[in-house]
Parts: structure tokens; sequence; C-alpha cells
């Protein structure tokens, strides 16, 4: 199978997903894993276990950058 990293280099490196925002969802949370997501071409991350509210507020950030911060964010 492939792994997260492949996954991304896939979505990165394919013109009909490139433009496609991907949020990383992540166990460990190593400085450099998520380093590597990052520059591999990841928009944002989370960390396990994750608060359902931060994800959608980073969801809502990369759908329209344009929007206002809702209260709370």
């Amino acid at each position: 199978g492939m792994s997260g990293f492949d996954t991304l280099r896939y979505f990165r490196g394919n013109p009909k997903t490139l433009s496609i925002p991907i949020i990383i969802v992540t166990a460990r949370g190593f400085v450099e894993d998520v380093e590597r997501c990052l520059e591999g071409g990841a928009n944002d991350y989370v960390q396990k276990p994750f608060d359902v509210e931060a994800l959608v507020a980073k969801i809502q950030k990369l759908l329209d950058p344009a929007a206002p911060p809702r209260p709370g964010d």
C-alpha cells in the first residue's frame, strides 16, 4: 500500500489534483514528519486526537481563505 507521504506526493505530482487542499492527520506529530508533509505540499495538519471544531476551522479556512474568522477562532 501507499504511505501518507506517498499519497501526498501522488496528489501533488498530478496536475488534476494539484490544487486540492490537503490536511494531514497524524498520530505521530513528530516535527520532522510535519515539516516533511508541509514541504511536500500539504496545506496544514492536525495531530490525533484532534478537536473537531479546530479541524472544521482549518477546512473552512482552506476552502474560503477570504472568509472572516468565526467567533472563537
